[in-house]
């Protein structure tokens, strides 16, 4: 069994009962994504610090979490110099070059302060025979780290970054209009790292041959969240009367109507608090600040954004690091009713066009296909 050192930060600014409450949900979710893995472990508390007993393979599982800040893989040994010192050599065994050493004293009982442990420790190893190192604290080839608590301390050399930000689950629950492109996987992603739960619902008003691929997306998603589920409304009628009833200029805007009306009667099912979507101001004609108001205007649940500020070169730079990049690229433009949309469609009008549709909304039905 390895051991892992999970750090949490934004968690531990909370008052004492939020943060037991934060600290509560981050350890079952880490749990349910390590059984989702069927993998063996234990874990424990202390202060903003969890430490994980697991095998090697929960290192592709805790960086992944919502709410981690960083993981470290390494050795847990009592928090005595001695043993520290036993556990950097073990650690530095067969390592050549510079490095430094960096020291965190969680426990002040113990004897030294952070940086006589760190010049300590610096003067020392490159003395033991058999470990041809050198300090350099300025640029090093790589740092020795050392965490020390009342019970234990944890000595590593290596700390991979996690989502930090708060417990998947902790904000209430979400829906997300799920196209698959670049933008609604994101969007998701951003909203569950501020500790929503979230659920998709993917509209398909095209083909079948969409929605698998929409599936692939949501699957490489997914792989984040302890829970979720993905939903399809099929309406292929739903586009025919656009582009039969619409005049050109006002059906992206009456089809966003469309999505926010259909993913309202699911939300009410579900008891979301909010709908997400992947817009973006002005990326596209139908994404204007009056055509968002517009679109608002139909909506009766509050609408989050977590793309508004976002260009597309941000967007695609979260989507490969979330690994959804490349199944989203494969998702055919389907949703494109017309050449050119009008930038600034009122309420009024919108309102007229929308009453056009001989459409029947609350016959739509919702499938949980994932």
């Amino acid at each position: 069994m390895a051991h892992f050192l999970v750090r949490i930060g934004e968690i531990w600014l909370k008052s004492r009962r939020t943060r037991s409450a934060l600290v509560d949900r981050l350890v079952n979710n880490i749990k349910s994504m390590l059984e989702r893995k069927d993998l063996d472990f234990s874990i424990q508390t202390y202060g903003p610090r969890i430490l994980v007993e697991s095998s090697d393979h929960a290192i592709d599982v805790l960086p992944n979490v919502f709410g981690v800040t960083s993981v470290s893989p390494g050795m847990v040994v009592e928090p005595t110099l001695e043993q520290i010192e036993y556990a950097a050599l073990k650690l530095l065994d067969g390592k050549r070059g510079t490095f430094k050493v960096v020291v965190n004293r969680g426990w002040k009982g113990f004897p030294m302060t952070s940086p006589e442990t760190e010049r300590t420790l610096g003067a020392r190893i490159p003395e033991v025979k058999g470990v041809p190192l050198q300090v350099d604290i300025h640029n090093p080839d790589f740092t020795l780290g050392v965490d020390i608590r009342e019970k234990f301390a944890f000595v590593y050399t290596e700390t991979i970054q996690g989502p930090g930000g708060l417990p998947y689950g902790s904000q209430g629950h979400t829906l997300t209009l799920f196209s698959g492109g670049l933008d609604s996987p994101v969007a998701s992603w951003l909203i569950a790292k501020r500790g929503a739960n979230v659920d998709h619902l993917f509209v398909n008003t095209c083909c079948e041959n969409v929605e698998s691929k929409v599936v692939e997306v949501f699957d490489s998603l997914s792989s984040w969240y302890p829970k979720t589920n993905l939903y399809v409304a099929r309406v292929p009628e739903l586009a025919k009367q656009i582009k039969a009833e619409i005049p050109e200029g006002y059906r992206q805007v009456v089809y966003k109507v469309a999505l926010y009306t259909i993913s309202g009667l699911l939300a009410d099912k579900l008891n979301s608090k909010a709908i997400v979507t992947g817009e973006s101001l002005g990326q596209v004609s139908s994404q204007t600040l009056t055509n968002i108001s517009t679109i608002n205007s139909f909506s009766r649940h509050t609408i989050l954004r977590p793309l508004i500020g976002f260009n597309k070169d941000e967007i695609v730079r979260i989507a490969r690091k979330i690994g959804t990049y490349e199944p989203s690229s494969k998702v055919p433009e389907f949703c494109k009713l017309e050449s050119h949309s009008r930038t600034n469609v009122p309420k009024t009008i919108a309102g007229k066009m929308v009453g056009k549709l001989d459409f029947d909304w609350n016959g739509v039905e919702f499938v949980k296909i994932r």
